[in-house]
């Protein structure tokens, strides 16, 4: 293994395990939103955040992805310095530009969002985290250019961990509901911009080179098409619920949302990491197009279990953390999370277009993607309310895989193996079909049945010939002895 291969590794776990860590701890906030929000609240809660989301993206203008290019287009440290300190002074002084107008704009905001100028104090407290969220997100990704993966994982969870217990006190010990998530939000950007800003100042200077700072803004600004597709997508279904049906449906889809998200976080992203760069490797080897073929495969044997636990069991977590009105969410998220298996799906079958260098080909299945999903969710929300929202995430995500896969094969040809993948499917749905119409009472009966049958997605898999014999020989080994299993096809690899 190349010293290259064995540092983006190294680094790359560490950078994993820091954000599933991260995750987590912001998904165990999830009973505490449920007990002391209404859902209508945290619908509220959502599309403030999207909202804020949309308007950092925008303005934000891929000014992280521009610095991190500037950076490594030159080797001299000293003009590595000031391409960073340029790019955090101009977007410090951007977003705080653009921070001030929104605020005094934030009671046409909650008119536009909400029919009324109540929330007006909710966007101002938003924009000003917005502003100072700004001056943390650059520093951050200059620990990792440097390659500092154990501060970078650090200071996120620090930050996490300092959010999540001011949500604590503002909300269980106060009673102040979203205003008090908000302003846990506030406090913990300003003593984390205040940490970043000074040591990332007096490591690399104050200066601005309006020369640099423009050529950066020249190369970011397309990606803000590409940013904000993929944006659309994957909220702009939240709007479309608050307009035509109401915030508690909005808060349930989202709640559901954030359940069918922990495929991407505990698989895709993960996964994405490290095929990200395999995959050009993959590429150049004489057997390469099989190992793309095996890879779907694998991807998709682990997804579709994963995301039959998600549909199955979710609905027992939400009846152990959550208040009733919350229990519906469930009906979503198997939806939500397929959706993801599509983007996985994507990004290993489409992958000809990145490694023939056509990304043009991506921006325009994001763009016709994202057109599919306003199209569907004006369409489907109305008859179907949050599970037309779901549907619709499901078929803008086929548009994209659909038009990648074409682009793709024409461009790097690979013949998988479409047995394996619709018998694996048809498994995935026949379970999960039969196991959504049992209603069972009891909580741990519940459970239990539900954990039954996800099991046996696998113990499916292996008796009904989707495995080879080899691929059989290795499961049976990674049962018995996990450890042992793995290091031989660690052995097996560098010998082969």
């Amino acid at each position: 293994m190349s010293r290259e291969l064995k540092t983006l590794l190294k680094h790359g776990s560490v950078y994993t395990f820091g954000i599933i860590l991260g995750r987590l701890v912001s998904f165990l906030m999830i009973p505490l939103y449920t007990n002391y929000l209404t859902a209508a609240d945290y619908g509220v809660l959502q599309l403030l955040a999207t909202t804020i989301d949309i308007v950092s993206t925008v303005f934000g203008v891929g000014l992280s992805t521009a610095m991190v290019r500037s950076f490594h287009q030159t080797e001299d440290e000293a003009e590595k310095r000031r391409v960073v300190s340029t790019a955090l002074v101009g977007a410090v002084t951007l977003m705080g530009t653009v921070a001030g107008i929104c605020l005094l704009f934030a009671p046409q905001f909650s008119q536009l969002l909400f029919h009324s100028n109540d929330n007006a104090y909710l966007f101002r407290i938003m924009f000003i985290s917005m502003f100072l969220s700004s001056g943390i997100e650059l520093p951050m990704v200059f620990l990792r250019v440097k390659l500092r993966s154990g501060r970078f994982v650090l200071i996120s969870l620090l930050k996490t961990t300092v959010q999540l217990s001011l949500n604590i006190y503002f909300l269980v010990v106060l009673n102040q509901g979203v205003a008090g998530i908000l302003y846990s939000t506030l406090i913990s950007s300003l003593i984390f911009i205040a940490y970043l800003g000074i040591t990332t100042f007096r490591e690399v200077g104050f200066r601005f080179e309006f020369a640099k700072y423009r050529a950066m803004l020249s190369f970011g600004a397309p990606l803000i098409i590409s940013d904000v597709s993929a944006f659309i997508m994957t909220y702009s279904s939240r709007y479309f619920l608050n307009y035509l049906a109401n915030l508690t449906v909005v808060g349930l889809y989202s709640l559901a949302f954030n359940f069918g998200m922990v495929l991407s976080q505990l698989l895709n992203a993960p996964f994405m990491s490290i095929w990200g760069t395999e995959m050009f490797k993959y590429a150049k080897l004489p057997d390469g197009k099989a190992i793309f073929s095996k890879i779907l495969n694998y991807y998709l044997l682990v997804a579709l279990f994963v995301t039959l636990g998600l549909s199955l069991l979710t609905r027992d977590a939400l009846r152990i953390m959550s208040k009733p009105e919350f229990w519906s969410a469930y009906k979503y998220v198997s939806l939500i999370s397929i959706s993801y298996i599509l983007f996985g799906v994507m990004y290993i079958a489409g992958a000809g277009i990145l490694i023939m260098g056509k990304s043009k080909y991506r921006a325009i299945s994001t763009a016709l993607a994202a057109v599919a999903n306003l199209i569907l969710n004006f369409v489907l929300i109305p008859p179907f309310g949050g599970f037309g929202a779901a549907l619709a995430a499901v078929g803008s995500f086929l548009v994209r895989v659909v038009i990648d896969i074409y682009y793709s094969q024409k461009l790097f040809p690979v013949t998988y193996d479409l047995r394996r993948v619709v018998h694996m499917s048809v498994i995935f749905t026949v379970l999960l079909l039969a196991a959504i119409g049992v209603q069972i009472e009891n909580l741990w009966l519940s459970i239990l049945f539900n954990i039954g049958v996800v099991l046996l997605f696998p113990l499916l898999v292996y008796a009904t010939g989707v495995l080879t014999a080899e691929e059989k020989y290795w499961a049976r080994r990674l049962i018995k002895n996990p450890i042992a299993a793995l290091g031989a096809l660690r052995s097996r690899e560098s010998v082969g």
